[in-house]
């Protein structure tokens, strides 16, 4: 925007941009002056801008800050002396340029910068508790092959259990967090999963929401990250929750939908789907913010109280499982969140509690590298006890050595990811099969695939499996390998 003024502080020449910012139009504003479009506050100050200019005799700089359409806008404004033939000032002239997207470009750019170093430190931490939650997995399942146990202690290995794998879904989250876990999608009943997240929610959500959960005890079956799903209902629940300060009602509810061809959208999928929706009555949204919810780093609450980042991960995770999201609000009014996931048939069979189905061991020979001591004895152990024959070492050199020592005469390989000591387990799985085409892999990690630095994509070396893993889930996959 351009505009010159009198030392009076009325307008001799004024830009299109100008008139359009002060909805003016193409009406000239010749004559005009600043207390004529903005408040007496804001005119006082600008007029002590054109004075300092007129004092110094030189062009300043600074930043000025206007509401228009309900938006604030941040201008970059530079004021200077306009002088006569003689050197003296007859007139004031301007230059505001707009730079409201780029301080929002350079907020996000400082809060990505903070995720990201948050993201590496969770991811970290997760990391190292995973191996933890791997021993007890196993030792768990360890002990519940004792058929010499009372019921009463099978009962409390259950708790425990349940307990660890608990852990290993919050575990999930910080690596989903810092980008770096896997989609580990399995058939799941939404219910049932809402169910266990419910008993989280009332202590999160604090006393002041009234929280209801319409269970009609119907089973949602979809193909999920139960993690990833744990987050997402999380999300729009503490959304609700900041959208009622002062209380309210917050109700989710589930149920199937199918749409057909002719209600497809852009948007919408013909098809069978499961639609989870949580409505509140909370202040809603306007047009305005409708549109960019799902933006990252979009947020409405005061600086300091959101990332921006809440509803942004649901968006993202929703897409990643199939589904997309619908938003309907009204100021005042409250708002709901439909979430729809594509349906699957109910699996045939799943294993639940701590029956211990039949598992086939063998003979062969298994490398396990493994840099958690913890880990690689348990991990042994298990593959012992059903007959295999295992040489465990803690790190890639090591693997490599025994692997020249005993002549190649290995017939699976099990490593972790990331390793110590300067080789990494893909590193050394792509070596031992460029020397044995037919030795099988199975890498075992609390990482993504996409979190390796390996061109060699993970289905040509061998089988992932992402930490921590149970017994029967380690053994089954070492036989389904070797059989394959």
């Amino acid at each position: 925007m351009i505009y010159v003024k009198n030392l009076e502080g009325r307008y001799l020449l004024t830009n299109r941009l100008f008139n359009e910012k002060y909805q003016h139009g193409g009406a000239s504003m010749i004559g005009m002056m600043i207390r004529d479009l903005v408040p007496p506050a804001v005119a006082d100050l600008r007029e002590s801008h054109d004075r300092l200019v007129v004092e110094k005799g030189a062009p300043i700089t600074m930043e000025e800050r206007s509401e228009e359409n309900g938006v604030i806008k941040t201008y970059l404004a530079v004021k200077f002396p306009l002088r006569d033939a003689h050197g003296k000032i007859y007139a004031i002239g301007g230059v505001d340029t707009d730079i409201t997207e780029y301080q929002q470009l350079q907020t996000q750019f400082v809060q990505a910068q903070k995720m990201d170093a948050f993201g590496q430190l969770a991811g970290g931490i997760a990391h190292d508790f995973n191996n933890i939650l791997a021993v007890l997995m196993i030792q768990l399942s360890l002990l519940a092959t004792d058929t010499t146990l009372p019921a009463p202690t099978v009962s409390k290995l259950k708790g425990l259990e349940d307990i660890t794998q608990k852990a290993a879904r919050l575990t999930r989250q910080l690596l989903m967090f810092s980008r770096r876990e896997a989609i580990d999608m399995q058939p799941m009943d939404l219910n049932q999963a809402l169910v266990e997240v419910f008993k989280m929610l009332g202590r999160i959500l604090g006393e002041h929401i009234d929280l209801k959960f319409n269970n009609r005890g119907l089973p949602m079956w979809i193909n999920a990250d139960a993690g990833m799903m744990e987050q997402v209902v999380m999300n729009l629940s503490v959304n609700a929750r900041d959208a009622m300060p002062n209380g309210g009602r917050l109700v989710v509810d589930t149920g199937t939908v199918e749409f057909d061809d002719i209600s497809a959208t852009e948007v919408r999928r013909a098809g069978r789907f499961v639609c989870l929706t949580v409505t509140d009555t909370g202040h809603g949204m306007d047009a305005y913010t409708l549109k960019r919810i799902f933006e990252p780093f979009f947020t409405t609450k005061e600086v300091g109280k959101g990332t921006g980042l809440g509803l942004a991960t649901v968006y993202g995770i929703v897409k990643q499982h199939g589904g997309w999201v619908e938003v309907e609000s009204t100021v005042g009014k409250g708002s709901v969140f439909r979430v729809y996931l594509p349906a699957v048939e109910r699996p045939a069979g799943s294993r639940s509690g701590f029956e211990v189905p039949e598992v086939r061991g063998g003979r062969e020979r298994i490398l396990i590298v493994e840099d958690d001591d913890a880990v690689r004895e348990i991990s042994a152990l298990c593959l012992e006890q059903v007959g295999y024959n295992i040489v465990a070492v803690p790190n890639a050199i090591e693997g490599l050595k025994q692997w020249q020592e005993q002549g190649q005469r290995f017939d699976l390989l099990i490593t972790d990811m990331v390793m110590p000591g300067g080789m990494s387990g893909l590193k050394l799985a792509t070596m031992l099969k460029e020397m044995k085409s037919t030795l099988k892999v199975i890498i075992i990690s609390g990482y993504s695939p996409e979190a390796s630095d390996s061109r060699t994509p993970f289905t040509e070396i061998g089988t992932y499996v992402s930490k921590p893993i149970d017994r029967l889930t380690l053994l089954n996959t070492v036989r389904r390998s070797l059989d394959g």
